[in-house]
């Protein structure tokens, strides 16, 4: 695990991160991707479970299903959302 700013020995700009990444994406699967909103599906189902990632429970849960043996975890969460790492 690591970050940018050990990596790079700086922090840069949100915005050049996301097209870093979706430059990444783009080339790895070979496709383009296009900016856009959510669908109204989408929308739908987002409104449907974000009462889920917003309980207690649902957060407070880092045990992963099945073996433990061996397996490291992390979580953070902050104002932009909760990050969950599982090694």
């Amino acid at each position: 695990m690591t970050c940018l700013r050990w990596e790079l020995g700086r922090t840069p700009p949100l915005e050049q991160i996301k097209d870093a990444v979706r430059r990444g994406f783009e080339r790895r699967l070979g496709i383009h991707l296009v900016p856009g909103g959510l669908t109204e599906e989408e929308t739908e189902l987002f409104r449907t479970k974000l009462p889920q990632y917003h309980s207690e429970e649902w957060i407070d849960d880092v045990e992963p299903n099945g073996q433990t043996s061996g397996t490291l975890q992390g979580t953070f969460k902050c104002e932009g959302g909760l990050t969950r790492i599982t090694l």
